[in-house]
């Protein structure tokens, strides 16, 4: 059965899946006489609906974005953090990147229940107004699409590996030692279910980017209302079903419960879900911020319950910051060329053993180790609107391909290069596709609206990780 179909009554799909986000009263009853239209599925709140007896927490989108741009987005608390972006031997213990991380941090949190407890959730509304809002179009994909009882989404499936290590400690790939825990279960990769929330000043780019019709909007082939103004922050929470019994320093992370998939064994995550259990392993946030060479910075925490905090956000121990892509690091360049990374910038001094990217370049505790924050996401393009969007066809290969991170070769040197929007991805590559600066959900939105209105496969299948 396909996981967004749900037997409802009509009054059902109009107060749980449109919400607020339509026009008026009466453009709702418009919109939904055809529960395949393309506002239903853009606005609506989750791929599954719960069921009639659920009294949990219920996810609703905030997408009702403001038309006007706010003020004072130089005004950020990060921007008034004095760094210096061309410091060829940053130092986190030196420097000012605590400072400036832990500024976003605040930001991020402010108005938040410090515990993130699961009744109470991510809040949208902050001091009486809107803060947060969602990217639409992500309750569309049969298999990764949003739940319904926090919006989360399936990401990428952590290893083992990715939380000990196997025992290796190098500065170039992680620091701190805590091994697997030996009365874990035999379960050795864990899904991931994340969250991620716009502020209102990329609020403000989402009102002109996606209109109450759900059809992404263009202008002169680029995304109405990109680039993402300064002001803008985004901050994404992310989820593990590995416990602390799996991975100890996760004791006392905050437990939220999300419809995610059952699992068959050890082995296999299937596509019928259920509500389960996830942990808190992972907070990322992003913020547009003009004196960087590629307009952005990124920055990660991870959540330590060995720490002294007594919130679960005086926890978030921070991994490090990014700020471009470091093209002269190998294997961006030949490796007799390479100089050290020094566009991220890392924190060594964490206790818990912590995988960072390719050759100093930041990621987070579930990401891909040989890969890098910026790398992914400055990847964030799609295809033309009247082709579906293929990965290494028509936009880039930013999930995985032959060599990343171990050879010099033009795929690892157009993924680690430097770019700022709207700049094409690498020279020749992918000369058609339209950028959507640094933006993955907004990518999401695209390729689900374009398999949409293509009429392209949308179904589930189950997924056994090797």
């Amino acid at each position: 059965m396909s996981p967004f179909i749900a037997v409802f009554t009509l009054l059902s799909i109009v107060i749980l899946s449109i919400g607020s986000c339509s026009e008026s009263s009466e453009n709702v009853n418009e919109i939904v006489d055809e529960t395949d239209s393309t506002a239903y599925y853009a606005f609506r709140n989750s791929v599954n609906e719960p069921p009639e007896d659920y009294q949990g927490p219920r996810f609703e989108l905030s997408c009702n974005y403001p038309t006007e741009l706010p003020a004072g987005g130089a005004d950020m608390p990060w921007m008034k953090i004095d760094v210096d972006f061309t410091d060829k031997n940053p130092s986190w213990s030196d420097g000012p990147w605590l400072d400036y991380i832990n500024a976003i941090k605040r930001y991020a949190f402010e108005g938040q229940d410090q515990n993130l407890t699961n009744d109470a959730g991510w809040k949208a509304d902050i001091d009486g107004g809107t803060r947060w809002f969602h990217v639409p179009w992500m309750a569309y994909n049969a298999s990764a699409g949003r739940e319904y009882v926090h919006g989360c989404t399936s990401e990428r499936i952590a290893s083992v590996e990715d939380f000990d290590g196997d025992g290796v400690v190098d500065i170039a790939t992680g620091i701190g030692n805590l091994q697997h825990s030996n009365d874990a279960s035999s379960i050795t990769h864990f899904e991931t279910w994340a969250v991620g929330m716009y502020n209102e000043y990329a609020g403000y780019a989402f009102s002109q980017l996606f209109p109450k019709t759900g059809v992404p909007s263009l202008t002169d082939n680029l995304p109405t209302g990109l680039p993402f103004p300064v002001g803008t922050c985004v901050v994404k929470t992310l989820f593990t079903t590995a416990t602390d019994q799996e991975v100890p320093f996760l004791v006392n992370s905050p437990e939220w419960t999300v419809n995610r998939h059952k699992m068959q064994g050890d082995t296999t995550y299937l596509c019928e879900r259920e509500r389960q259990a996830v942990y808190l392993v992972q907070v990322d946030v992003a913020v547009v911020d003009p004196r960087s060479p590629t307009n952005w910075v990124f920055g990660t925490f991870a959540y330590n319950g060995t720490l002294d905090g007594a919130t679960a956000v005086e926890r978030l121990d921070p991994v490090g910051i990014q700020f471009a892509m470091d093209p002269g690091t190998f294997p961006g360049i030949e490796k007799d060329k390479s100089e050290p990374a020094y566009q991220s910038v890392l924190n060594d001094q964490m206790t818990i053993y912590e995988h960072f990217g390719c050759n100093g370049r930041l990621c987070g505790p579930v990401d891909n180790p040989e890969a890098s924050c910026m790398s992914c996401h400055g990847g964030a393009y799609t295809a033309p609107m009247n082709e579906l969007d293929k990965m290494g066809e028509n936009i880039p290969q930013i999930f995985g391909f032959d060599g990343m991170c171990t050879t010099f070769n033009e795929q690892n040197e157009a993924f680690f290069s430097n770019r700022k929007y709207p700049e094409p991805y690498f020279e020749d590559m992918f000369p058609d596709a339209i950028p959507l600066d640094f933006s993955l959900q907004v990518q999401v939105a695209f390729t689900q609206y374009k398999k949409y209105t293509l009429n392209a496969k949308n179904t589930c299948s189950p997924t056994t990780p090797h």
